[in-house]
């Protein structure tokens, strides 16, 4: 039977190099990883996983909990939190929680379950502070990414400045003359919803604008809901502008215009957050608020990995990343000023 010290000797290295390159690649030099594993191949040495997890304690399995796979937005989440988790050794579970909590339970149940070594979870919304209080945290780390918790500011988060940048996209199309706009919302129970929310009441009253709440849909789910839009909005108060506060709103709102006979963005200007079409295919949806997808899957397993290690800084971290204004040629036209 091949052993960890017989690898070590035809690589010309410590068996305690043989483990960090298993374990802890991050901390070994390239050169010496190749070394490591060309004797692993030539010797065919393959580490005992299972036994070793055991050992420790330990799964090296993460699970990443998301509101909704089909949005490029949390697929971009996914990918970021994926090259970090498979660079440290860990093995990544994703779970689509399709923005229902009872999913969202029994996904974290099973989670529990196969003890997984830590959670990275976009919450459905406020309620699933619920569900997070029954997990032993100080056993099974937990840190929120897209969302969070206002009750439960003890958990850790990484977020985009939702609030910031609505209201600098917001200010955008006022300075391109748009005065009379109308606003797709989601589920005010979501942070993001609230956080942009304020966003572009903050822009709209120093432009000595009023909030219309008559001009507000929230929570909109069937092709009906959308049409107050084409049958009020646009006939009867002139609405030149729409902000979707995300790029699957805003998807259809585009295509409910574009149904009923408007030109997008030379009738009606459709905005929202998140690039709406990846492939542009169209060039109606401008502007666009692009969030750091990848940096905050990215940053929240970093952040993960580090309360597992029991390393890293103290207390509650809280991150708040940076976006950027878009405009039609996907060229960055503002950056959004850092969080303080």
């Amino acid at each position: 039977m091949i052993k960890l010290s017989d690898v070590a000797k035809r690589a010309g290295v410590s068996s305690m190099t043989v483990s960090r390159v298993i374990n802890h690649p991050d901390k070994v030099s390239a050169d010496t990883i190749l070394r490591v594993q060309k004797a692993m191949e030539e010797l065919q040495y393959v580490s005992n996983g299972p036994a070793k997890s055991l050992a420790l304690g330990q799964t090296r399995i993460l699970a990443l909990l998301v509101p909704d796979i089909t949005n490029p937005f949390f697929t971009t989440v996914a990918r970021g939190a994926e090259d970090v988790a498979r660079d440290a050794g860990y093995r990544l579970i994703l779970c689509n929680t399709d923005e229902n909590p009872q999913v969202e339970w029994n996904y974290l149940q099973m989670s529990r379950s196969r003890q997984v070594d830590g959670m990275i979870v976009s919450v459905c919304d406020d309620n699933s502070a619920a569900h997070l209080k029954v997990l032993p945290i100080d056993k099974v780390p937990v840190v929120l990414v897209d969302r969070k918790i206002p009750s439960e500011p003890y958990l850790d988060y990484v977020v985009g400045d939702n609030v910031l940048a609505s209201e600098q996209l917001i200010d955008y199309l006022i300075t391109k003359g748009h005065t009379r706009l109308g606003f797709v919302f989601g589920n005010p129970a979501v942070s993001v919803i609230r956080d942009r929310m304020a966003g572009v009441q903050r822009s709209l009253k120093r432009h000595d604008l009023i909030w219309r709440p008559d001009l507000c849909l929230t929570q909109a789910r069937s092709p009906g809901d959308y049409r107050l839009i084409t049958d009020d909005w646009i006939p009867r108060h002139h609405v030149t502008a729409i902000f979707a506060w995300n790029n699957l709103t805003a998807a259809h709102v585009y295509h409910l215009l574009v149904s009923h006979g408007y030109r997008v963005p030379d009738d009606v200007l459709v905005s929202c957050f998140d690039n709406p079409d990846p492939l542009s295919i169209t060039n109606g949806f401008i502007p666009f608020v692009r969030q750091p997808a990848y940096d905050m899957g990215r940053n929240a397993t970093i952040q993960l990995l580090e309360r597992i290690a029991g390393s890293g800084r103290q207390g509650v971290v809280h991150q708040i990343l940076v976006s950027q204004l878009v405009d039609r040629t996907l060229t960055p036209t503002t950056r959004i000023a850092e969080h303080r």
